[in-house]
């Protein structure tokens, strides 16, 4: 989007221990780029320069997901074009358009926020140890290999359906 329509910043980081990781967060940079940029319902800025700041942009977290679930297809495609070799990526997404964020998620790449001197993560991390915690109620020891293994990314294995996590925060 151009400066007016807001900023997208992205992180995508190829999963460890595999081989197409650099390519996966590479095929996953650009395809949810892409659809971002070129299917997202862009918000005219002048529907925005008002002076009560917006509290939500109508479409933005549902083009997100979508944008997240076309990374993932597009990653797939591309392990299966390379022989079906596993690849996988953690991927966040952050929309800013003043005053707000919209962040999307799917792996262990932490988004932050900085209010007050203080740092605020905003997502939450997709793996095992975190899904037991939350389910279950047990904390995982830190040095555990459960906080290593992610149950949400993408590309993340036959048959693994990806559960993009997303929000809307006020700045």
């Amino acid at each position: 989007p151009s400066s007016s329509e807001g900023s997208l910043l992205m992180v995508a980081d190829g999963m460890g221990g595999t081989d197409g990781g650099e390519i996966a967060s590479s095929v996953a940079v650009r395809a949810i780029a892409d659809y971002v940029c070129n299917v997202l319902p862009w918000v005219d800025a002048s529907a925005r320069a008002s002076d009560a700041p917006r509290t939500t942009l109508p479409g933005v977290r549902t083009g997100l997901h979508s944008a997240l679930v076309q990374g993932d297809s597009e990653v797939r495609r591309a392990a299966a074009q390379a022989g079906g070799t596993d690849m996988g990526t953690t991927v966040t997404v952050a929309y800013l358009v003043w005053p707000m964020l919209y962040v999307a998620h799917v792996g262990d790449s932490r988004c932050y926020v900085l209010r007050g001197g203080v740092l605020e993560q905003v997502t939450t991390d997709h793996t095992l140890a975190v899904r037991i915690r939350e389910r279950a109620g047990i904390d995982i020891d830190e040095s555990s290999p459960w906080h290593h293994i992610l149950w949400n990314a993408l590309g993340g294995g036959e048959g693994a359906e990806i559960e993009p996590e997303v929000h809307s925060h006020v700045l």
